[in-house]
Protein backbone atom coordinates (compact mmCIF):
# COMPACT_ATOMS: atom_id res chain seq x y z
CA UNK A 1 0.00 0.00 0.00
CA UNK A 2 1.28 3.58 -1.13
CA UNK A 3 2.38 6.19 1.09
CA UNK A 4 1.79 9.70 0.29
CA UNK A 5 3.68 12.52 2.08
CA UNK A 6 1.95 15.18 -0.23
CA UNK A 7 -1.71 14.69 1.30
CA UNK A 8 -3.39 16.90 2.69
CA UNK A 9 -2.80 19.65 0.68
CA UNK A 10 -3.85 22.76 1.80
CA UNK A 11 -6.58 23.14 -0.49
CA UNK A 12 -7.97 19.74 0.33
CA UNK A 13 -11.36 19.17 1.48
CA UNK A 14 -11.90 16.12 3.86
CA UNK A 15 -14.49 14.84 2.07
CA UNK A 16 -12.40 14.07 -1.33
CA UNK A 17 -8.82 13.64 1.20
CA UNK A 18 -10.28 10.37 3.24
CA UNK A 19 -9.59 7.92 1.13
CA UNK A 20 -6.48 9.10 1.06
CA UNK A 21 -5.81 9.82 4.67
CA UNK A 22 -6.84 6.48 5.49
CA UNK A 23 -4.44 5.04 2.71
CA UNK A 24 -1.65 6.71 4.84
CA UNK A 25 -3.16 4.92 8.15
CA UNK A 26 -3.06 2.08 7.06
CA UNK A 27 0.05 2.37 5.61
CA UNK A 28 2.01 3.50 8.86
CA UNK A 29 0.32 0.72 10.28
CA UNK A 30 1.77 -1.45 7.73
CA UNK A 31 5.56 -0.55 8.47
CA UNK A 32 5.31 -0.43 12.04
CA UNK A 33 3.94 -4.18 11.46
CA UNK A 34 7.62 -4.98 9.96
CA UNK A 35 9.36 -6.87 13.30
CA UNK A 36 6.92 -4.97 15.85
CA UNK A 37 4.36 -5.40 17.78
CA UNK A 38 0.82 -3.59 16.63
CA UNK A 39 -0.95 -0.78 18.13
CA UNK A 40 -3.10 -0.85 20.78
CA UNK A 41 -1.43 -4.33 22.26
CA UNK A 42 0.12 -5.16 25.47
CA UNK A 43 3.55 -4.75 24.11
CA UNK A 44 3.20 -2.17 20.90
CA UNK A 45 6.06 -0.37 19.63
CA UNK A 46 8.24 -3.36 20.61
CA UNK A 47 10.88 -5.29 18.21
CA UNK A 48 9.77 -8.72 17.96
CA UNK A 49 13.57 -9.38 16.45
CA UNK A 50 15.91 -6.76 14.23
CA UNK A 51 16.73 -7.52 10.86
CA UNK A 52 19.30 -5.97 9.03
CA UNK A 53 19.61 -5.82 4.91
CA UNK A 54 22.92 -5.64 3.78
CA UNK A 55 24.89 -2.71 3.04
CA UNK A 56 27.60 -1.82 0.35
CA UNK A 57 30.49 0.08 1.50
CA UNK A 58 30.73 2.93 -0.46
CA UNK A 59 29.47 6.59 -0.54
CA UNK A 60 27.96 7.41 2.74
CA UNK A 61 27.26 3.82 4.08
CA UNK A 62 27.52 3.49 6.79
CA UNK A 63 27.00 6.56 8.63
CA UNK A 64 29.42 8.91 10.92
CA UNK A 65 28.60 7.77 15.04
CA UNK A 66 29.26 10.53 17.36
CA UNK A 67 31.89 10.21 20.40
CA UNK A 68 29.12 8.98 22.69
CA UNK A 69 27.06 6.23 19.90
CA UNK A 70 27.74 2.49 18.22
CA UNK A 71 26.71 1.90 15.00
CA UNK A 72 25.30 -1.80 13.64
CA UNK A 73 25.17 -2.63 10.45
CA UNK A 74 25.41 -5.57 7.72
CA UNK A 75 27.62 -6.32 4.91
CA UNK A 76 28.87 -9.17 3.13
CA UNK A 77 32.10 -10.46 4.55
CA UNK A 78 33.01 -13.22 1.80
CA UNK A 79 30.07 -14.32 0.20
CA UNK A 80 28.23 -14.71 3.48
CA UNK A 81 26.54 -11.46 5.30
CA UNK A 82 27.56 -10.68 8.55
CA UNK A 83 26.88 -7.97 11.23
CA UNK A 84 29.79 -5.52 12.28
CA UNK A 85 30.13 -3.16 15.02
CA UNK A 86 30.98 0.51 14.11
CA UNK A 87 32.60 1.85 17.24
CA UNK A 88 32.39 5.62 18.00
CA UNK A 89 33.65 8.73 16.46
CA UNK A 90 33.90 7.38 13.10
CA UNK A 91 33.93 9.01 9.99
CA UNK A 92 31.49 8.66 6.87
CA UNK A 93 32.12 5.57 4.76
CA UNK A 94 35.37 4.66 6.78
CA UNK A 95 35.12 1.28 8.17
CA UNK A 96 38.58 0.49 9.25
CA UNK A 97 38.43 0.23 12.64
CA UNK A 98 34.40 -1.57 12.01
CA UNK A 99 34.75 -5.34 13.68
CA UNK A 100 32.80 -8.35 11.87
CA UNK A 101 31.43 -9.73 15.54
CA UNK A 102 30.64 -12.88 13.92
CA UNK A 103 33.90 -13.70 12.37
CA UNK A 104 35.21 -16.76 13.23
CA UNK A 105 37.26 -19.77 11.67
CA UNK A 106 35.69 -22.81 13.17
CA UNK A 107 38.31 -25.21 12.63
CA UNK A 108 41.23 -27.27 14.65
CA UNK A 109 43.48 -23.95 13.84
CA UNK A 110 41.48 -21.34 13.97
CA UNK A 111 40.36 -17.63 15.69
CA UNK A 112 38.07 -15.50 16.06
CA UNK A 113 37.34 -11.58 17.21
CA UNK A 114 35.38 -10.46 20.19
CA UNK A 115 33.22 -7.33 19.65
CA UNK A 116 35.75 -5.49 22.25
CA UNK A 117 37.87 -6.36 19.14
CA UNK A 118 40.56 -8.81 21.32
CA UNK A 119 41.76 -11.44 18.93
CA UNK A 120 41.51 -15.49 20.18
CA UNK A 121 43.44 -17.76 17.99
CA UNK A 122 43.55 -21.52 18.88
CA UNK A 123 45.33 -24.70 17.69
CA UNK A 124 48.08 -27.78 18.27
CA UNK A 125 51.28 -28.36 18.34
CA UNK A 126 53.98 -31.41 18.91
CA UNK A 127 57.58 -31.58 19.60
CA UNK A 128 58.84 -34.57 18.26
CA UNK A 129 60.18 -37.61 20.27
CA UNK A 130 64.16 -36.86 20.56
CA UNK A 131 63.62 -32.92 20.57
CA UNK A 132 63.67 -30.55 23.38
CA UNK A 133 61.79 -27.65 20.47
CA UNK A 134 58.82 -27.63 18.48
CA UNK A 135 59.10 -26.06 15.05
CA UNK A 136 57.22 -22.66 14.66
CA UNK A 137 53.89 -22.62 15.51
CA UNK A 138 52.20 -20.38 12.81
CA UNK A 139 48.77 -18.65 14.02
CA UNK A 140 46.11 -18.63 11.42
CA UNK A 141 46.69 -15.32 10.74
CA UNK A 142 49.09 -13.14 12.47
CA UNK A 143 48.05 -10.56 15.32
CA UNK A 144 48.73 -7.00 14.50
CA UNK A 145 49.62 -4.99 17.46
CA UNK A 146 50.34 -7.28 20.79
CA UNK A 147 50.32 -10.69 22.08
CA UNK A 148 48.74 -10.32 25.27
CA UNK A 149 48.93 -14.13 26.70
CA UNK A 150 49.46 -17.74 25.27
CA UNK A 151 48.99 -20.98 26.80
CA UNK A 152 49.59 -24.67 25.96
CA UNK A 153 48.09 -27.32 27.21
CA UNK A 154 49.87 -30.86 26.84
CA UNK A 155 47.41 -33.72 25.92
CA UNK A 156 47.57 -37.33 24.84
CA UNK A 157 48.08 -40.43 26.99
CA UNK A 158 52.23 -41.23 28.02
CA UNK A 159 52.46 -44.68 26.81
CA UNK A 160 56.66 -44.53 27.26
CA UNK A 161 58.98 -42.02 28.59
CA UNK A 162 58.70 -39.66 31.43
CA UNK A 163 56.25 -37.58 32.82
CA UNK A 164 58.84 -34.74 32.71
CA UNK A 165 58.29 -35.25 28.72
CA UNK A 166 55.37 -32.73 29.22
CA UNK A 167 56.64 -30.18 31.03
CA UNK A 168 56.28 -27.50 28.61
CA UNK A 169 57.01 -24.10 28.34
CA UNK A 170 56.98 -21.03 25.41
CA UNK A 171 59.84 -19.96 23.63
CA UNK A 172 60.18 -16.83 21.29
CA UNK A 173 56.50 -16.16 20.91
CA UNK A 174 55.88 -13.35 18.25
CA UNK A 175 52.44 -11.48 16.97
CA UNK A 176 53.05 -14.36 13.63
CA UNK A 177 53.99 -17.45 15.38
CA UNK A 178 55.80 -19.00 18.34
CA UNK A 179 57.68 -22.25 19.77
CA UNK A 180 57.36 -24.30 22.52
CA UNK A 181 60.01 -26.10 24.35
CA UNK A 182 61.19 -28.66 27.28
CA UNK A 183 64.10 -29.59 28.89
CA UNK A 184 66.69 -31.36 27.36
CA UNK A 185 67.05 -34.50 29.91
CA UNK A 186 63.14 -35.30 28.89
CA UNK A 187 62.87 -35.53 25.08
CA UNK A 188 62.22 -39.64 25.05
CA UNK A 189 58.65 -39.23 24.02
CA UNK A 190 56.36 -36.81 21.40
CA UNK A 191 54.75 -34.46 23.23
CA UNK A 192 51.30 -32.66 21.27
CA UNK A 193 50.12 -29.68 23.46
CA UNK A 194 47.01 -27.39 22.35
CA UNK A 195 47.45 -23.76 22.58
CA UNK A 196 45.28 -20.43 23.46
CA UNK A 197 46.18 -17.28 21.95
CA UNK A 198 44.84 -13.82 23.01
CA UNK A 199 45.72 -10.25 21.71
CA UNK A 200 45.14 -7.56 18.81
Amino acid sequence: MAYDQNIPQSTDLLSQSQADIQQNFAAIQTFIEVNHDTFASATEGKHKFVSLPQGTVSGTFPLETTATELGLYCKTDGANPALYLRPPSQAVGVTTDDINIMYSINAASGETILPSGIKMKWGTGTINAGSNTSGAITYYSAFTTALYSLQISPYGSRATGAAQDYVLNVWEQGLANFKVTRTNAYIGTASTFYYLAIGI
